[in-house]
């Protein structure tokens, strides 16, 4: 008669230690190509922003731009960035609305009313500026945005609640994201309308 031999408890205990390691690499894989897709979603944003405040700007031929932070005030002179989402009847070209932007997935911090400086609008904790087309060089660029004189467009790394060391995320930001990029600043120069450049490399 065939000798029928189960696996020892020893045996066993290595199969589910082996699955345990295995699952805990599978996610650690599965948490960074998550944080990388949404900082390379965050560049294709960048571009987008530059290619519209560049039509924009162009469109408005003098009147009416847009330069700052989205959500934050603008530039003196420079109508807020917000407009690039729908241009409104008080636009010089037309009376009929429309959008350079499409507002799928920004997020909405604050209360826009009234364009007060508590609304603040960020894909995933990423923060957007559109530069001053007027410099040339760092002077009168919205603050906190890194622009200089060759800028379209910038971006700087997510935030949770406004910072880099933010208890509390709001909804849609990857703290994984923030803890790797706040502090990083990626831009779309005049020169190089579809590509993106950045202060760390990548």
């Amino acid at each position: 008669m065939p000798n029928k031999k189960g696996f020892t408890l020893l045996e066993i205990l290595v199969v589910i230690v082996v699955i345990a390691i295995l699952s805990l690499l599978a996610m650690a894989s599965y948490k960074r190509a998550r944080v990388t897709s949404q900082n390379e979603m965050a560049r294709v944003k960048l571009v987008e922003v530059a290619a519209a405040a560049q039509m924009y700007n162009e469109d408005a031929r003098g009147e009416n731009r847009v330069a700052g932070g989205f959500g934050r005030s603008p530039v003196a002179n420079f109508q807020r960035a917000e407009l690039l989402f729908s241009r409104t009847a008080t636009n010089d070209i037309s009376a009929s609305t429309y959008s350079y932007l499409k507002n799928k997935e920004w997020n909405q911090v604050g209360a826009c009313a009234g364009g007060g400086n508590d609304c603040v609008l960020h894909y995933r904790g990423y923060n957007f500026y559109v530069c001053n087309p007027d410099s040339t060089s760092t002077a009168g660029q919205p603050a906190g945005s890194g622009c200089d004189g060759k800028m379209i467009a910038t971006m700087t790394g997510p935030t949770c609640s406004g910072s880099c060391s933010g208890a509390t995320c709001e909804d849609g930001v990857n703290p994984q994201a923030v803890k790797e990029y706040c502090g990083k600043k990626w831009w779309v120069s005049r020169e190089n309308l579809g590509a993106v450049g950045s202060d760390y490399g990548g």
